[in-house]
């Protein structure tokens, strides 16, 4: 059955076929159906009917206009919480949904309006309405989301996946109704079966309307659904209602879906006026219908949202025998789409090892993530990181083009051979400028590995002071034999690699090999205990850090600052390469950057954070948890973590060239990642006392 009903507006065409002409009233009939409501005709002699405007959202005067989203600032949309909390769930991705060549099929086409006594602020308004435009589609996707789904609006869109804002001009008079806009729109082409037409009215007669079929059937051919011959519906916002996003209101998003469909007469909890009695509800309030009683059954979250109960006019899962799996459904409206956006372009890192001269091919593998019927192309260059181009790469620029049916690329860089012993550098990979395609991974990592071998090793240090060296890390004796008045607690090693320092809990130093002894705490009583220590890069000086974040300076080390009283204990230290600085880190993760240490980032909440070691650069640091996770801050990149450990993590540190590290584990198993080689472990083997830290030779 076909009805007209008042939502903010309800719009009927002459059937398109003889067989719809049977079920249908004429043409001339369709006005009497229009009851109460008032009857427009419009210069094509359809009948439409409208019961008037949609109210202004609560303490909105929508003869005040809205102003434009300030250059580089973007509210957002903010879903509200519970009565007394102020609104914080933001709303769902940022920006629109590009499909295709954001052209064909059936669209959502964005349009400025303005009147001809109205100023034109066309160019001005554009940023805005794209803003507003992904606020909108916000509101689809997260309405979805929780029928398990997904739903895009799909937006006219330009070559590069922008919203395609047509600029409209009307007469003095285009704005004075609904019916003079969209007979002016008409006028000028906007009356397309396969478009729906979202109209941002440069006025401020209005808050919103908009027109939509009265037509509950659930198949494809449904007039709301962009039927050959059936004019696109129109949904018009004026100023004074425009981008109320940051209020938790979207009236697009609610007068688009009118367009789409919503709400029918015969949905479980219509209104005579076309929404619905749920409230809490994008398309659910008290609308003015005769004895609408609103039953207060939505949750106050749901109030930016659509259809609180899934069971009136959107559900991306509606179970079988239900009304919506009976009826129109505007989740299945080809106006919107299922999925999040067209192919996307993504760059995966590249990894060569260096010659000694001549150049090498570093390859970049750019792919495509579905193959698409229309060519795609994207734009990349290369940009330096601590490789620099041209000494140690050829800088390349250029695009790809992905035909029909391709979803693999590359781009190939010449890397520049030497004989140099030095760390392993990078450079990056850019992608820009994508057409019929999105940007998903947009840099990629080119890794440049020194083939001149450098010497690797490390150490472990249990609680009684036993030493335990790998690889090239020599042992230079230990306290393991000694009768310790407080446990040891972390070490660290010279600069020549050549000797180690030990620190235990009262601050008690133990100096090995060619680690020279410049002072302690071992007779001072401290408020906390020691909990690590670093060494200058002279290896002239070392720190302490005791667990309420005291720092203690010894020989060249001097002293820029101490945390104080930090929420967590501070479980360790590491020094800045220039020795200006140094980094404490808290139990819970937290980071304290003192000196030349910048503090670049805080574990996550609910860390349980078991040391920090910098970057040969300095201007980034690895954290590691006790649980193997990993996190890079900075210019420090993230080689990979442990999972399921049957001990804690209780260190870990630097390879000498600074692609990589070690992480141990409290009963000394050892875990390598990136270019840190494995030289053994203490994982099978019965210790006296857990490992509680370890350090490894930094020398070249």
């Amino acid at each position: 059955m076909i009805f007209i009903a008042g939502a903010a507006f309800g719009e009927l065409s002459p059937p398109a076929d003889a067989d719809l002409a049977a079920a249908r009233p004429a043409v001339p009939d369709l006005a009497a159906l229009c009851g109460t409501f008032r009857v427009i005709r419009p210069p094509d002699g359809r009948a439409l009917c409208t019961h008037g405007p949609d109210p202004a959202p609560p303490g909105v005067d929508f003869h005040v206009p809205r102003p434009p989203i300030a250059p580089g600032r973007a509210d957002g949309l903010l879903f509200p919480d519970p009565p007394g909390d102020a609104p914080s769930r933001a709303a769902a991705t940022p920006g629109i949904g590009c499909y295709g060549n954001g052209q064909d099929g059936n669209r959502v086409q964005a349009i400025y309006a303005f009147p001809s006594d109205h100023p034109d602020r066309y160019g001005q308004m554009v940023p805005s309405i794209r803003q507003w435009a992904a606020e909108t589609d916000a509101v689809y996707q997260s309405s979805a989301a929780q029928t398990g789904g997904t739903r895009r609006i799909r937006f006219v869109t330009d070559g590069s996946c922008n919203l395609e804002v047509t600029r409209v001009a009307l007469s003095a008079q285009g704005d004075d109704s609904l019916d003079t806009t969209i007979a002016e729109l008409a006028a000028q082409g906007y009356s397309r079966s396969d478009r729906k037409y979202l109209v941002w009215m440069d006025s401020t007669e209005l808050c919103g309307i908009g027109t939509y079929y009265i037509d509950d059937r659930p198949t494809a051919d449904n007039f709301n659904n962009g039927r050959s011959g059936i004019p696109g519906s129109v949904s018009r916002i004026d100023a004074g209602c425009w981008g109320l996003g940051s209020r938790g209101q979207s009236v697009e998003a609610h007068e688009l879906m009118h367009s789409l469909g919503a709400v029918l007469p015969t949905a479980p909890n219509s209104t005579t006026n076309g929404h619905c009695s749920d409230d809490d509800d994008r398309m659910c309030y008290a609308d003015g219908s005769p004895l609408l009683v609103l039953r207060f059954v939505c949750n106050t979250d749901q109030e930016a949202l659509f259809d609180c109960h899934h069971d009136d006019y959107f559900n991306t899962a509606a179970p079988a025998g239900s009304y919506l799996a009976t009826h129109w459904d505007a989740a299945n409206s080809s106006f919107l789409s299922t999925t999040f956006s067209s192919p996307t372009l993504s760059v995966a890192d590249g990894l060569v090892t260096e010659g000694d001269s001549g150049t090498t091919p570093l390859t970049f593998t750019v792919t495509l993530s579905g193959a698409d019927s229309r060519p795609v192309t994207v734009s990349f260059a290369t940009a330096d990181g601590s490789a620099r181009a041209p000494d140690d790469y050829q800088a390349t620029s250029g695009s790809l083009t992905f035909n029909p049916g391709e979803v693999s690329k590359t781009v190939t860089v010449a890397v520049k051979g030497d004989t140099l012993n030095e760390t392993d550098e990078t450079f990056s990979l850019v992608l820009s400028s994508p057409a019929n395609a999105v940007l998903g991974r947009a840099q990629a990592f080119g890794t440049i590995v020194d083939n001149e071998l450098t010497p690797q090793g490390y150490w472990f240090v249990a609680a009684d002071g036993g030493i335990f060296a790998f690889g090239n890390a020599g042992f230079f004796g230990s306290t393991g034999s000694l009768r310790l008045r407080q446990p040891i607690v972390g070490m660290a090693a010279t600069p020549s690699g050549n000797g180690y320092w030990l620190v235990a809990a009262d601050g008690g130093i133990f100096a090995f090999g060619d680690a020279p002894f410049y002072g302690s705490t071992g007779n001072i009583r401290l408020s906390q205990p020691i909990v690590g220590m670093a060494s200058t890069p002279s290896g002239k000086g070392y720190w302490f850090v005791a667990r309420d974040g005291g720092v203690f300076a010894f020989g060249d080390a001097k002293f820029f600052g101490a945390a104080g009283g930090p929420a967590s204990p501070v479980v360790g230290m590491a020094a800045s390469p220039s020795g200006k600085g140094y980094w404490c880190v808290a139990r819970d993760g937290t980071v304290y950057g003192f000196g030349d240490a910048a503090g670049l980032g805080s574990a996550p909440k609910g860390a349980q954070a078991a040391g920090l070691v910098p970057t040969r650069s300095g201007n980034g640091y690895w954290v590691a948890d006790a649980t193997g996770a990993l996190y890079a801050f900075g210019d420090a990149r993230t080689f990979g973590g442990t999972g399921n450990l049957s001990q804690p993590v209780v260190g870990l540190a630097a390879s000498p060239k600074g692609g990589g590290y070690w992480l141990v584990a409290r009963d000394g198993g050892i875990f390598s990642f990136g270019d840190s080689r494995f030289f053994g472990s203490t994982g099978n083997i019965r210790l006296n006392q857990p490992i509680v830290g370890m350090t490894a030779p930094s020398r070249l």
